[in-house]
């Protein structure tokens, strides 16, 4: 009994000093294979137990399994690694689910304490054909023996989802946005330097303004301030990369092209779509010799687009862009020689339930330095404004959320084998429409059975 109480005492006092502490590890892993197996998982846990991380969030493989024994098999075995190494670990696993008749495949993100107990799952139908599985409007939460209260999301609940007051957030779930800005990899550095939270997940791990934290080997473990007051703050910038999604609603925008032999002396230009007038002043003090690949465009949109197979979001943009003839362009392979002294981009966002991101993509021949950046709301005005100076840039300015704006479609988007499009509208069953079929089946048998009476009387 005495040595009972001394364990449960001891345990107290650790969890006293998980708590009390201003930090605590997050872990995870950079540049992960494309199929990962259950071993390879339990290796991620094991390696993450050792560099004291208190929280692990696992990769999404690109070929998940859907299979229904794998993932009693996989939650099972996950569920004993994180007990056996006391470690917080967070899972994106695929469940193939038989809904109303339909099959259903389901994207669950599941967190594991240090126990090995499950103690909170978030569901999300992929397809949305069976509509058995419907995700929270809100963002789910959960609290950690180390005095962290997350906010759990999937990668597109960054854009999906209004951000809350929380500061510190888990996303797992990989999502590929055909839309530059709007995927994880592009859209999170904008979303943490926002919110100043820190954001934990398989991509990387940023620290609200101060930015993406790296750690060595192949496994990133990162100290994080639970309250992200780190007082760092880094100009959210991105990268070029080999594959980045061009913009093929450029009809949809109010584009004017930049003036660049104007732009040498230093110009402004205001460029409206509907309500939102964007004012820009673009600066440059360096052209090369040699043609470049690309142009440049001042562009607006204010309104409501694709995001995805099944949404349309509210949006609203004010940027600076390098287009090719296929659209914006994000791509390292693409070369501007236009160097730019100082760029300003203002809009008029203000109104309720809107979020606004600064964008920044770099062309990496020299990061922006935060005491050449500014992103802020003008009190007077009520005018959101970015600037910078010093940059090579492939896309700048603004990118708006009108939450007000959102709805859900089942409208989806096929091309056929001669490139031409059509809509077709998925399958709908959900418990109401069931109960109303049902209802309307049970009257009609009710009136057959009376008519073959009647009949059978008559004969």
């Amino acid at each position: 009994m005495k040595c009972l109480i001394n364990l449960v005492i001891c345990s107290l006092c650790i969890n006293l000093t998980l708590s009390v502490k201003d930090t605590y590890r997050a872990a995870v892993v950079v540049d992960p294979p494309k199929t990962v197996d259950l071993g390879r998982y339990v290796s991620f846990i094991q390696d993450a137990a050792k560099s004291k991380a208190d929280i692990l969030v696992l990769p999404s493989p690109e070929k998940p399994n859907y299979g229904e024994e794998y993932y009693d098999e996989a939650v099972k075995t996950l569920s004993e690694a994180a007990k056996e190494n006391k470690i917080y670990v967070v899972a994106h696993l695929y469940e193939e689910t038989r809904c109303h008749g339909e099959s259903e495949v389901v994207r669950n993100n599941l967190v594991f304490d240090r126990r090995g107990a499950v103690i909170v799952v978030y569901r999300k139908p992929l397809n949305k054909r069976a509509n058995c599985t419907t995700s929270p409007s809100e963002i789910i939460e959960f609290t950690t023996d180390f005095g962290v209260t997350f906010g759990l999301m999937m990668e597109e609940d960054l854009v999906l989802k209004k951000p809350r007051s929380l500061k510190n957030y888990i996303v797992a779930g990989e999502w590929r946005s055909e839309i530059p800005f709007l995927s994880a990899s592009q859209f999170s550095s904008s979303w943490a330097y926002v919110t100043n939270a820190n954001l934990v997940f398989s991509g990387g791990i940023y620290a609200g303004k101060a930015g993406l934290k790296s750690g060595s080997g192949k496994m990133s473990v990162v100290e994080l301030h639970k309250n992200c007051d780190s007082g760092e703050t880094i100009a959210p910038v991105v990268p070029p990369t080999k594959s980045y999604p061009s913009e093929d609603a450029l009809h949809l925008y109010a584009v004017k092209a930049v003036n660049v032999e104007v732009s040498l002396r230093g110009y402004t230009e205001t460029v409206c779509h509907d309500e939102l007038c964007c004012e820009f002043y673009i600066k440059s003090d360096f052209i090369g010799s040699t043609p470049s690949e690309v142009s440049y465009g001042l562009a607006a949109f204010n309104g409501a687009r694709h995001f995805g197979v099944h949404y349309h979001i509210g949006a609203q943009s004010c940027a600076v862009f390098a287009y090719k003839p296929g659209g914006i362009t994000g791509s390292e392979s693409n070369s501007t020689n236009l160097h730019f002294e100082k760029i300003t981009v203002t809009g008029n966002f203000s109104g309720p339930n809107k979020s606004q991101f600064p964008i920044i993509l770099s062309s990496a021949k020299n990061d922006i330095l935060s005491t050449k950046f500014k992103f802020e709301t003008s009190q007077m005005s009520q005018k959101m404004t970015i600037e910078a100076s010093d940059g090579d840039i492939l896309s700048f300015g603004i990118f708006g959320r009108d939450f007000s704006k959102d709805f859900e479609s089942e409208n989806i988007r096929q091309v056929n084998s001669e490139g031409l499009t059509w809509d077709v509208y998925e399958y709908l069953y959900n418990e109401d429409v069931q109960e109303f079929f049902d209802y309307v089946w049970i009257r009609l048998r009710i009136m057959l059975v009376i008519v073959s009476i009647y009949i059978l009387e008559m004969m």
